[in-house]
């Protein structure tokens, strides 16, 4: 009799301690503590040297909030993303039945993959616990709290990795699992809301005590959200239930896995049987064979199995039917906008559409990745790869049997929207005191509008987590860590983001910027269809943007899904010489850039400008960093591609036998440098948005007497309002008013601060701008490609000082000199960040944008000298280099596919063999 975890456990630990992924997930679980960390240090506010002590107390707790709530949903999503296919892949593959054939007991086998998969988990715990000792050096953070934070947390680790492996001894798959230990926690979290909501209603009693203690967040955030409501009985409840039942669950795989692994191969000779799923689908239309037939086999093979279809007829069903319950009320009861009490049917309606968007979005991401991922571990994919198909057949064909699934997640919702959109509205009365506008109500095609953009949130949104799961299953080898990293980005972008936001206290526009979350896109415009109110329409701008920007996003990693499939899968290329990778993403950026602010200047176009707008300000900075990220993978690319490692360019074989160092050169910049002109797309439709948009009406400032003293100020705000400002002969000010047409003919218009002409030049100067630059880190990289020898230190160097140029000087300089002055400030505007954004975030400002100008001029000037002499020197040198250096191919051309060649490189080869 061995005692211990026996030989599995070491094998295990063995096999994960040579992997780099797994210290890969303990650093990118650091980083993203630091990047949690460092978002709330940007968006507090300046310390009170007097109260300093109070403060920073404040920002410890809050330092403590992000810090837990950021490890307890990393272990939630990584633990049974880690032991999901402990057992299901083992008897999947054939060795479990080989290790049951020896004299390894069961507990051996079953406690020995579970502590194996617990150890990483637990390290990922331990390696957050430094970071949080850090910041408790600031006050305000109680020892007691964070053991029993860090205790909450071991507890769900354990109780997931225990539950999914207990569930992996009778799944197929490992996806299955996945789904149903999420949906598990799901359920968990959401209890104590739905509970509540139905006892608002009337129809159940009010929630227990213990549906809230059951939620681990409430639990471990207790001490400071609700001190003195939770006691230490409450965490040894907690703690008793949880480990109580990963020891049940653990002592139930291993009582249960020989059973179910003999009897799982005895009823694999039977062969699959049809079910009633299968027998219906058969019915109905299907894509045909002759078109693709990949997407052909995956509609007619991909069939929901037992424990997914249970899923989804109990979770979509109910759902299901509160949606359909909310949607008959809507249009036979109609709407009361100003009723404050809302019906019990519409309420359960719309929660029942939040419950299905929630859980069929997480169920979408688990099932995304394994289309491209089981075919892969079982090496079918291989025998796929090696047939005469194409490679966007391939990838069209897996990602179209799985965009499918999406139509079902909108029929709920769908309905729901429409029946508010044309419910029969109540009459409305406006009470005194409150504005006329406030009450001023969207019209029937702007309410139609509204649900058909519900619609659209949910499949766009359903084909971007569609996309990168596909994209994760080609570039991840291992299917249970695409699934947790395809289930990760969706709880980030659904719930990390509005939190994220909240933390930025982003102001009013933060309205806007959640409605990237799927959630919050879909409760707001469900709110704006019912209420109807036309301040609301702001969040259809917002929402249509984000709309578009996902679905170029998912376009984009389809297109580099594609590109990449034959390098993962060491395939022969279609069409060899073809760009590099950066080059695609490029390209992808270039097109989310173009495509948002085409949104962003129809917007400034049909709404005009003012002298003051935060969310055109912010987007015109989002719009120049994505410019500058892009300029930082155009100046690696030029380093990479001119490098003497890299693949030469395809070339007819007389031009690739004659051509010049300079021509070479030449051709080689200008296949990067074409892409900062794709870049600069997106930025010129802003500008050109921002200079030939409409201007608001102003009115000239005037102060008039008034007959028994004091004095009355009519002028316009800076969101573009009229007002009317009186002052009694006292002193005292009342409140605002706003001008009646005869004040505002009276005072006149006032004269426009900026001709149409001097903005179109200050929008032409914007786009030379990036062009400027872009020619000066295209050139900067490629001399740095030819000068270093080696092509990774090339690209490290070139992207390293484009990337203190862009970002790192702005912040060095005002560091050091804080608010420089005139004219120190100017030397700021040597990156591209300020400068376009100084020029055109400042419209009311034609003193600034005058020696703005002056200063961005000079260095676009300073910036096409330097790429033009560095250029020169590169050109230069590469005769030097191309006669001292033999091609970096020499060496192992001969190991590589004819078919994967570029022209050149293969008649370089043919003179060297003659």
């Amino acid at each position: 009799m061995r005692w211990g975890l026996g030989p599995v456990f070491f094998y295990e630990c063995l096999t994960n301690s040579r992997r780099w992924q797994t210290f890969a997930m303990r650093s990118a679980g650091v980083a993203l503590l630091l990047a949690a960390i460092a978002t709330i240090a940007i968006s507090s506010t300046t310390i009170d040297p007097r109260q300093s002590w109070r403060e920073y107390a404040a920002l410890g707790v809050w330092y403590f909030y992000d810090l837990i709530g950021v490890e307890l949903s990393l272990v939630m999503l990584v633990a049974p993303a880690a032991t999901a296919g402990a057992i299901c892949v083992d008897r999947g593959r054939g060795t479990l039945a080989h290790m049951l054939a020896t004299d390894l007991s069961d507990p051996e086998i079953v406690l020995g993959k579970l502590a194996a998969r617990l150890l990483p988990v637990f390290g990922l715990v331990a390696c957050s616990w430094p970071v949080l000792a850090l910041s408790s050096l600031l006050g305000g953070i109680d020892p007691l709290a964070v053991t029993l934070a860090f205790a909450i947390i071991l507890a769900v680790a354990l109780l997931g990795c225990s539950m999914a492996l207990a569930l992996s001894v009778w799944a197929r798959k490992p996806h299955e699992v996945v789904l149903v230990v999420y949906t598990f926690w799901a359920l968990v979290l959401l209890l104590w809301p739905i509970w509540y909501a139905l006892a608002w209603t009337k129809l159940v009693g009010p929630p227990p005590g213990w549906s809230l203690v059951a939620d681990p967040y409430y639990l471990a955030f207790a001490p400071y959200s609700a001190p003195g409501r939770v006691d230490l009985w409450d965490y040894l409840g907690f703690f008793a239930v949880a480990l109580g039942a990963a020891v049940a669950l653990a002592l139930l795989a291993v009582w249960r896995m020989r059973p179910v692994a003999r009897r799982g191969t005895d009823e694999g000779r039977k062969g699959p049987r049809i079910g009633w799923v299968g027998r219906l689908s058969r019915w109905l239309p299907g894509p045909a064979l002759d078109g693709n037939p990949v997407l052909w086999r995956e509609w007619h093979r991909s069939r929901p199995s037992r424990w997914t279809t249970i899923l989804v007829v109990l979770v979509g069903g109910s759902t299901g039917a509160a949606c359909a319950v909310g949607a008959v009320f809507a249009l036979i009861q109609g709407l009361d906008v100003r009723a404050r009490a809302k019906p019990v049917e519409l309420i359960v309606g719309v929660y029942g559409a939040i419950l299905q968007l929630i859980f069929g979005l997480l169920m979408l991401a688990a099932v995304a990745p394994t289309s491209m991922a089981e075919e892969r571990q079982r090496g079918s994919l291989d025998l796929l790869a090696a047939t005469t198909l194409s490679t966007p057949t391939i990838v069209l064909g897996k990602w179209l049997a799985t965009l499918r699934q999406i139509a079902l997640l909108a029929i709920g919702p769908g309905l729901l929207g429409a029946a508010l959109a044309l419910a029969i509205r109540a009459p409305q009365t406006i009470p005194l005191g409150t504005p006329a506008w406030y009450y001023d109500e969207l019209s029937d095609g702007a309410l139609l509008f509204g649900a058909c953009l519900l619609i659209t949130t949910i499949l766009a949104h359903g084909t971007l987590i569609v996309s990168v799961g596909l994209a994760l299953a080609v570039w991840i080898a291992r299917q249970s860590r695409a699934i947790a990293l395809n289930v990760g980005l969706a709880v980030i972008v659904g719930a990390g983001w509005p939190m994220l936001v909240a933390a930025m206290r982003t102001g009013p526009q933060g309205r806007g910027l959640v409605c990237l979350s799927p959630v919050v896109a879909v409760f707001q415009l469900f709110g704006i269809v019912a209420e109807r109110r036309r301040p609301g329409s702001d969040l259809l701008w917002w929402i249509t943007f984000w709309d578009i920007e996902c679905l170029a996003l998912a376009l984009g990693l389809l297109w580099l899904t594609v590109r990449t499939f034959d390098g993962c899968f060491e395939r022969v290329p279609d069409r060899p010489g073809r760009a590099p990778v950066l080059a695609d993403v490029a390209v992808v950026l270039a097109g989310m850039i173009g495509v948002g602010s085409l949104i962003g200047g129809i917007a400034v176009w049909v709404r005009g400008t003012r002298e003051f707008m935060p969310v055109l300000d912010t987007g015109v900075s989002a719009c120049i960093f994505l410019v500058a990220v892009g300029l930082i993978l155009l100046a690696a690319l030029a380093a990479s591609s001119i490098s003497p490692a890299a693949t030469p360019p395809v070339m007819a074989p007389v031009s690739a036998a004659t051509i010049s160092d300079r021509r070479s050169f030449a051709i080689r910049w200008w296949e990067a440098f074409r892409l900062v002109l794709l870049l600069a797309i997106g930025p010129a439709l802003v500008a050109l948005a921002l200079a030939t948009a409409p201007m608001p009406f102003r009115v000239a400032t005037k102060v008039k007497p008034l007959p028994g003293g004091g004095s009355s100020k009519i002028e316009t705000d800076s969101w573009g309002d009229t007002y009317v400002t009186t002052t009694d002969a006292s002193g005292h000010t009342a409140a605002p008013r706003e001008a009646t047409d005869s004040e505002i003919a009276e005072a006149g218009p006032a004269p426009p601060t900026q001709t149409r002409g001097g903005l179109l030049q200050v929008a032409a100067l914007a786009i030379v701008t990036i062009l400027a630059h872009g020619a000066a880190f295209v050139s900067l990289g490629a001399a740095l490609g030819i000068w270093i020898r080696r092509r990774s230190r090339a690209i490290a160097a070139s992207v390293g000082l484009v990337l203190f140029v862009t970002v790192g000087w702005p912040i060095v300089y005002l560091n050091i000199f804080g608010d420089p002055g005139y004219p120190r400030w100017g030397l700021i505007l040597a990156s591209v960040l300020p400068a376009f954004s100084g020029l055109l975030c400042n419209r009311s400002r034609p003193q600034f944008i005058a020696n703005a100008s002056a200063w961005v001029a000079y260095w676009d000037v300073i910036l096409v000298l330097w790429a033009s002499v560095i250029s020169g020197l590169a050109i230069r040198t590469v005769g030097r280099r191309s006669r001292t250096d033999p091609p970096a191919e020499a060496d192992d051309a001969s190991l590589q596919p004819a078919g994967a060649e570029s022209g050149s490189a293969a008649i370089w080869k043919g003179e060297k063999g003659t």
